[in-house]
Protein backbone atom coordinates (compact mmCIF):
# COMPACT_ATOMS: atom_id res chain seq x y z
CA UNK A 1 0.00 0.00 0.00
CA UNK A 2 1.35 3.20 -1.01
CA UNK A 3 1.36 6.19 1.36
CA UNK A 4 -0.81 9.98 -0.11
CA UNK A 5 1.53 12.84 0.21
CA UNK A 6 -0.76 14.06 2.97
CA UNK A 7 -0.10 10.65 4.79
CA UNK A 8 3.40 11.47 4.31
CA UNK A 9 3.90 14.85 5.46
CA UNK A 10 1.86 13.71 8.63
CA UNK A 11 3.98 10.57 9.59
CA UNK A 12 6.91 13.17 9.08
CA UNK A 13 5.37 15.81 11.13
CA UNK A 14 4.54 12.69 13.81
CA UNK A 15 7.86 11.79 13.98
CA UNK A 16 9.36 15.44 14.18
CA UNK A 17 7.03 16.00 17.14
CA UNK A 18 8.25 13.44 18.64
CA UNK A 19 12.16 14.06 18.12
CA UNK A 20 11.54 17.37 19.37
CA UNK A 21 9.12 16.58 22.07
CA UNK A 22 12.57 14.28 23.36
CA UNK A 23 14.93 16.35 22.92
CA UNK A 24 12.93 18.88 25.54
CA UNK A 25 12.74 15.97 28.03
CA UNK A 26 16.00 15.64 27.73
CA UNK A 27 16.93 18.63 28.07
CA UNK A 28 14.53 19.31 31.42
CA UNK A 29 16.01 15.90 32.80
CA UNK A 30 19.48 17.29 32.34
CA UNK A 31 19.18 20.59 33.80
CA UNK A 32 17.69 19.47 36.86
CA UNK A 33 20.98 16.92 37.30
CA UNK A 34 22.98 19.99 36.80
CA UNK A 35 20.95 22.22 39.39
CA UNK A 36 21.22 18.61 42.24
CA UNK A 37 24.66 18.64 41.45
CA UNK A 38 26.18 21.56 41.38
CA UNK A 39 23.61 24.07 42.66
CA UNK A 40 23.21 27.14 40.14
CA UNK A 41 23.13 26.44 36.12
CA UNK A 42 24.20 29.65 34.00
CA UNK A 43 21.59 30.92 32.07
CA UNK A 44 23.50 30.54 28.76
CA UNK A 45 24.17 27.01 29.39
CA UNK A 46 20.70 26.68 30.18
CA UNK A 47 19.64 27.83 27.00
CA UNK A 48 22.46 25.84 25.20
CA UNK A 49 20.75 22.51 27.08
CA UNK A 50 17.79 23.97 25.30
CA UNK A 51 19.06 24.44 21.88
CA UNK A 52 21.06 20.95 22.20
CA UNK A 53 19.98 17.79 19.53
CA UNK A 54 19.47 14.51 21.63
CA UNK A 55 23.07 13.37 20.45
CA UNK A 56 24.41 15.90 22.86
CA UNK A 57 21.55 15.39 25.09
CA UNK A 58 22.08 12.10 25.27
CA UNK A 59 26.21 12.78 26.13
CA UNK A 60 25.87 15.18 29.06
CA UNK A 61 23.72 12.77 30.52
CA UNK A 62 25.58 10.22 29.98
CA UNK A 63 29.27 12.22 31.78
CA UNK A 64 26.54 14.22 34.03
CA UNK A 65 28.23 12.51 37.15
CA UNK A 66 31.62 13.08 35.95
CA UNK A 67 31.53 16.31 36.14
CA UNK A 68 34.11 17.98 38.33
CA UNK A 69 32.68 21.24 37.62
CA UNK A 70 29.73 22.86 35.99
CA UNK A 71 32.30 23.90 33.31
CA UNK A 72 32.78 20.50 32.24
CA UNK A 73 29.80 20.68 30.72
CA UNK A 74 30.87 23.29 27.93
CA UNK A 75 32.82 20.34 26.27
CA UNK A 76 29.39 19.34 24.76
CA UNK A 77 27.08 22.73 25.02
CA UNK A 78 27.94 25.67 23.06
Amino acid sequence: MTMTMAEKWMEEGREEGMEKGGAAALSETAIQLLIGKFGKVPQDMKDGIMNSDTTTLKLVLFNIFRYESIEDDRRYIQ
